[in-house]
């Protein structure tokens, strides 16, 4: 069993045990709640903390040093004085940065990882960058980095990434299941990387909460990686705003340039959107493959020979996918669209407060050579367009 199967459920992939492994490889199930978030799977109490704040539950222990290395954001000793800079009180909502460097002194390779977080968070998101910001002494900064890209002029630049999440959990591979086709893919790290974590939790509770996060990276062999994954990001447009009482329909698409094998997708979008559709299409056909409905506890799906997703139902609110492996080739489009109802008196901007503005992004990983078309000058950003509901033909 390797360390991550040690710490949460993980499925086999082959034999009599098919079925365990179709089960556990589809995000969704709802073992126990965390802070309102569903965690699929077994969360074992490996810590003992007593904190008095939500989450206890969620701390992991950091690995052997042989095995791989832990970054862990928050207090460094749980006092009233060392919890008190990391507490979001109620009604409050932050976006905030800190800065660390990998323990790794070569390049690591690496096939698994498991992210934890207490609740309310919505998102984490680390990028390795090219240099920690100077004058940075630790806890709490300005973000030097959003979404890839510098925040100020000749100012850190993202070269790569860490294993994130949106949920109180994620795990690689998605929900513990390592299938056949993916038996050699990985990831790498550089050694002693500097690394922007970002973290935005929303505080809607009536109770201060302790903002604080564990990222476990376990070592697998050099000879066992040979392919290397690459991140799918295509980001909605930034010019759309959904102005008060308005029921729009935003409309994003990207072009393919390159191949690429998705193997997992996941939707960001915050607390306006109803709904969250992704489709490839391709010679003027689409095929959908992924649907959501509840920003606070989004899905994420996996796309491979093992996993059985479920089916989406719009009536019912249910997410769902399409199962099997999930190709995007040269030219197709991948083309995704955010429902947002706007019951609220304020603009609906494009950021990153979860209430009053919204964000329509896709995420996930792949295999291959595959960039998101670059209308923008940027990356794989959207010029998007917003339809009203009473236009929208579906």
């Amino acid at each position: 069993m390797t360390a991550l199967c040690a710490l949460v459920a993980c499925g086999s992939t082959s034999g009599e045990d098919d079925a365990d492994a179709e089960s556990a490889g589809v995000i969704g199930d709802c073992d126990i709640l965390v802070g309102g978030h569903c965690v699929s799977g077994e969360v074992h109490d490996v810590c003992g903390l007593d904190t008095g704040y939500d989450g206890d539950v969620m701390c992991l222990l950091e690995p052997d040093a042989e095995d791989g290395f832990q970054m862990h954001i928050g207090p460094d000793e749980y006092t009233e004085a060392g919890m008190e800079p990391w507490l979001l009180e109620p009604g409050e909502e932050g976006t905030r940065c800190t800065y660390v460097t990998t323990p790794n002194e070569t390049r690591k390779f690496y096939r698994e990882s498991i992210v934890h977080q207490r609740p309310v968070s919505h998102h984490l998101t680390p990028f390795i960058i090219d240099a920690i910001p100077s004058g940075y002494t630790g806890g709490w900064a300005t973000c030097a980095t959003e979404f890839g890209f510098s925040t100020m002029p000749g100012g850190t630049r993202a070269i790569g990434s860490l294993p994130g999440t949106q949920k109180v959990r994620t795990v690689q591979p998605t929900g513990g299941v390592a299938p056949p086709e993916y038996a050699d893919v990985g990831w790498s790290v550089s050694g002693n990387s500097a690394v922007q974590i970002e973290m935005h939790f929303v505080n809607v509770t009536d109770k201060p909460l302790l903002r604080e996060a564990w990222i476990n990276i376990y070592y697998a062999d050099r000879s066992d990686v040979k392919q290397q994954v690459a991140q799918v990001a295509a980001y909605g447009s930034v010019y759309l705003t959904t102005a008060p009482g308005a029921h729009d329909v935003n409309v994003n698409q990207v072009t393919i340039a390159g191949d690429m094998k998705v193997m997992s997708l996941y939707g960001h979008y915050h607390a306006h959107t109803t709904r969250f559709s992704i489709w490839r299409e391709r010679a003027g056909e689409r095929k959908l493959v992924y649907e959501d409905f509840d920003w606070f506890d989004p899905s994420t799906f996996a796309y491979n020979s093992v996993v059985e997703n479920p089916e989406p139902d719009r009536e019912l609110l249910l997410p769902g996918a399409s199962t099997g492996i999930l190709e995007l080739q040269n030219d197709d489009v991948l083309y995704w669209e955010c429902e947002v109802v706007n019951d609220s008196d304020v603009y609906l901007p494009y950021a990153n407060e979860a209430y009053t503005a919204e964000m329509c992004n896709v995420f996930g990983d792949g295999i291959g050579g595959a960039r998101f078309g670059d209308q923008l000058g940027g990356g794989g950003f959207s010029r998007g367009r917003a339809i009203p509901i009473e236009d929208y033909e579906g």
